[in-house]
């Protein structure tokens, strides 16, 4: 396919030769050199090339601050999830930590409970004497605490009075908890003497 001038140079002469063949005359070749166009034409032409230049200026631009916040929001989104799974680790440890305190607290206080039951039954007292050493601890505990209602089991109801006096007497009498301590011995030396005779 032939472009420009060229494509110019042989419509003119394909013209020419109609025109100049009635004379006996053949054109074969005719040179357009240089072509040039008018001058509101050639303006036209630099404004639409000046244009095309702008638009595609435009669109590059367009898509490097496309891509600058893409980069930017992934960067963000990246930093968030590490955050995200550094926060989830830490809470994960904390826990864990936590758990293993309450478990190691709760074997601790089970080897406790396990040497004074020992103890309790190497020196003649038995679990149920355990048991109500605890009760008045508990009792005690409760007598200096800031409540004012104790809730007690319905098969316990007839301990109720008994848990309102203890609770009475420990406010008033300090030595109510080292009285009552000495009445399970007492109370236990004088079954095991029973039992011996």
């Amino acid at each position: 396919m032939i472009e420009g001038s060229g494509k110019i140079n042989e419509r003119l002469a394909n013209d020419l030769n109609d025109t100049t063949a009635r004379y006996g005359t053949q054109v074969d070749n005719i040179a357009i050199s240089g072509l040039k166009p008018d001058p509101e034409i050639e303006k036209a032409m630099n404004q639409q090339a000046a244009a095309e230049r702008q638009r595609e200026a435009a669109i590059m631009k367009s898509q490097g601050e496309k891509q600058a916040a893409q980069n930017q929001a992934d960067g963000r989104a990246y930093a968030l999830r590490k955050t995200a799974d550094a926060d989830a680790y830490t809470i994960r440890q904390n826990a864990d930590a936590k758990a293993y305190q309450k478990i190691q607290e709760a074997k601790a206080t089970a080897e406790a409970n396990n040497t004074v039951i020992n103890a309790f039954g190497n020196n003649g007292f038995t679990n149920d004497n355990y048991i109500a050493l605890k009760q008045i601890q508990a009792y005690r505990d409760i007598a200096n605490s800031s409540a004012n209602t104790v809730v007690v089991p319905q098969k316990e109801v007839n301990t109720a009075t008994k848990t309102a006096e203890a609770i009475k007497i420990a406010k008033t009498d300090n030595s109510f908890f080292e009285h009552l301590k000495g009445s399970i011995t007492n109370n236990n030396a004088n079954t095991k003497t029973d039992n011996d005779n």
